[in-house]
Formats: C-alpha cells, structure tokens, sequence
C-alpha cells in the first residue's frame, strides 16, 4: 500500500553474474576481468538487478601524426606558446608537443592544444564512450592537464586528464566523461596553471588519444526484476448492493477532432455507470445526456456529493495549488474529512500534487499529503484523482493517486488513445481498471 520500510544491508541476499567480482558487507568489489555482467538482490520475493561494467575497450582516435589536425591557442593574452609534432613518440611516429610560457602574470594561464580535423571544430567521437585515454610525456613543473568536450546539445565540460604533470616520464592517464547527451566532440586538450606564485615554462608531449567503451550489457539468465502491482487494480463484478463509477473527459470538439461519433461511445459507456467524473471540462449539453444517477463536471469550484458510502470531493488547484486557488477551500476540505462518516473518500484535482505541473508550494503539497494519510488511519480508504499528461497510478503510505490524462485530444490518434477508469465499489472494498475508451 505504498509504505516505507527500512531495508538493512545485512537483509539483502547479493550474487554477482557474469564473474566480473563480488559483494561483500554490501560493498560491490570488481575483480581483474574485463567485461559486463549484473548485481542481483534478493529480500523476500524482491528482486532487481543492476547492470554492471568492468573496465572497458579502448579505440585510438587520434594518433597526432599529422600537424594540420590541431593548432595552438592561449589564455589569456599573454600566454606564448606553441604545438606542433615531435619524432619522439609513444604510439605511431610523432606526437604532439605543446609548448608554453606561464612566467608572466598572476591569474589563471592556459595553453591549448585545439583539435582541427579537416577543418572541423573539435574531434567528434563515435558512440558512447565512458572515458578518454592519452600517453602524456610531463616536464615536472606540476601543471594541470584537461580537457574541453561539447555533448549534442553544445554544451560545454571540462575534464581533467592529470591534476600534476610532476613526472618526467611517459604515464597512461584518463578523463571519466560526465553525464551527457552524446555524441561529444572533444574540443581541446591544455595545460593550466592556477597558481599566480608559479611563473614558468615548459613543454609537455601527448600522444595516443584513446576512447574507452563500455562492454555491451547482456541480460540473458537474469531473473526478472519484480515490480509494484496494485491489488485493487483488479476486475470484480458488482455485488446487489454495490456500485460502479467512471473517470473519463469529453472534450466539447470530440467528434470533429476524431472524425467519427466519439461522443456516442462515451456516452454509452457512461450510461453504464451509477456515478461518472468527467475530467477537463464537458458541456452542459453533453453531461445532461449522461443519464446515471450522479454527474461530476469537475475542475471549476469547490464542491463535495455523497453516494452510497463513497464522499467525493471536487477541489481546484489550477492556479498551483488548492489555496492559491482559493485558500477558503482548505477550510471546507478538512471540515468535510474530519465530519465525513463514509467509508471512502475520492478527492478530485484539476492538477497533480507532486513533480511536473504539481502544487507550486511543496509545503502545501506535502501537508495535503499528510492529512490525507491521517484521514486514512481512520479506517477510511483514500482516492486521490488527478489530472496530468499521462494515465498512472502511484500508492504513498496508504493513499492511491491515480492521474488521468486530461489533455485535450489533438487528433484522432490522441482520441482513439483514450482512457477510462472504471471502478467497483462493494461496500469496504474499492476495486478499479484502466481500459481503452474505444475497442478492446
């Protein structure tokens, strides 16, 4: 029903596919093998896995053999330097060389190394790669070595290859690539320094840019994660005494927009129900048709209706919340929870209350929650539905919000796409479906 728990390490039963390491004390240990493979925990009938990888593949992508693929730049204006190739070499037959002056000055100073090929700003990469790789020859003067990518949507990351290049020898570094949207282009690699006591100059060789890869995930053999079900999300049939209600919308240009008589099916299927809630506005014309025995048009002022043993409430939060909407609402809201003898109670919002397009004052948002929590501890069941972008359902600590795309359909495929919720109330017990408005 939606409860926290607290999940102690010692509970978790781990296993480790694919022999790329092991868990111990819930600490996940990779071993010397290169590849993928998964973490799976086990509580009770809880299962999920985490898909792992271990090391990765390297593929060269620029060798700096040739001159012409890169050039030198400064900041700030008075940085010298230069780069070219030098017979000296790692990998192929030259590297690069990047050649500076940091002796003047006292703020941060940074020669480039800007990469060209054929022309292009910046080496793009193919793929997905996780990290770049590079040989680096230092000259011990303890500068820094970075790095300048730009993701797909040109925005600008700075990575960093070596903190200090305090070593005369060639040593392999690496630059983990942060969360982007790829492709990258790799802009530059440079030499900074920041510290304005530290006036000198220098040269540094690079050579073998390398991009590492992830291996592929394989999720062959691996149990299927459990996932959350709701078991009031079931089919019943209704008792002698019990009743049915529906959310759906009506959208006033229904049958234009969808080129055939929508309205009609909805309708039907409306007058099939004791009790219906449209959502998103429908005309007066259109909700006298409905012939149940209760109609809601909700989403425009604040209104409670009994049936049978269910209270629903209809609420207005499009202005970002119930009280910037009107604060008077709150007042009716708790009187109507506090005084209510029902043994359910459906609240009915324009809006969600959390995330994207909920209340705009989390404060409210989390003290709405908290009354409903306290209202439900009565005994009573709590319905919280909500209009949205999408149909889905969430339980938190014993309340069920149910969302409801009220959107207005734009065409026929948005329309036949159409949702209704149907419930089945039995006397203590509240059962529901999400099915297609139209067809099977």
């Amino acid at each position: 029903n939606g409860f926290k728990a607290k999940i102690y390490p010692e509970d978790v039963e781990w296993s480790v596919n694919n022999d790329i390491g092991y868990v111990e004390e819930g600490v996940f240990y990779s071993g010397e093998k290169t590849g993928s493979g998964a973490i799976t925990g086990r509580i009770g009938q809880g299962v999920n896995n985490i898909l792992v990888s271990v090391g990765g593949s390297g593929v060269l992508v620029e060798g700096f053999e040739d001159a012409n693929n890169f050039k030198f730049n400064f900041y700030p204006e008075y940085v010298q330097g230069s780069v070219g190739v030098n017979p000296e070499s790692k990998e192929g037959n030259n590297s690069a060389t990047i050649r500076y002056d940091f002796s003047q000055g006292d703020g941060t100073r940074a020669a480039y190394l800007d990469l060209t090929p054929a022309g292009n700003k910046g080496l793009t990469l193919n793929g997905e790669p996780i990290r770049l790789g590079l040989w680096v020859k230092g000259d011990g003067q303890g500068s820094w070595l970075r790095g300048t990518i730009r993701d797909k949507n040109d925005k600008e990351y700075t990575i960093d290859f070596i903190k200090t290049l305090d070593s005369t020898d060639w040593q392999y570094v690496e630059a983990n690539i942060p969360k982007v949207s790829y492709p990258i282009t790799l802009d530059r690699i440079y030499v900074v320094e920041t510290n304005p006591e530290k006036k000198h100059t220098g040269e540094i060789l690079i050579d073998g840019l390398t991009a590492i890869y992830p291996p592929k995930y394989d999720s062959t053999g691996l149990p299927k994660p459990t996932s959350f079900s709701d078991d009031r999300n079931v089919k019943s049939e209704k008792t002698q005494d019990g009743f049915s209600f529906m959310v759906a919308k009506a959208q006033t240009d229904i049958d234009k927009v969808a080129g055939f008589n929508a309205s009609s099916t909805i309708r039907n299927k409306a007058n099939s129900h004791d009790v219906n809630i449209f959502m998103g506005g429908a005309s007066t014309e259109f909700i006298k048709s409905i012939k149940s025995q209760l109609v809601l048009n909700t989403g425009i002022n604040y209104m409670k209706r009994e049936f049978k043993n269910v209270l629903f409430i209809d609420a207005n939060s499009s202005k970002g919340g119930i009280r910037p909407t009107n604060p008077q609402q709150w007042v009716w809201l708790k009187n109507d929870l506090a005084n209510t003898e029902k043994d359910h109670i459906v609240l009915i919002l324009n809006t969600p209350i959390f995330g994207d397009g909920g209340f705009k004052d989390k404060l409210e948002a989390q003290l709405l929650h908290d009354v409903l929590v306290e209202t439900g501890e009565t005994g009573k069941s709590i319905w919280v539905i909500h209009g949205g972008n999408s149909t889905k359902v969430e339980v938190k600590d014993g309340v069920r919000y149910i969302q409801y795309d009220n959107r207005t359909g734009k065409n026929v495929d948005e329309i036949k796409n159409m949702k209704a919720i149907e419930f089945i109330v039995n006397d203590k017990d509240i059962t529901y479906q999400i099915n297609p408005m139209f067809g099977k």
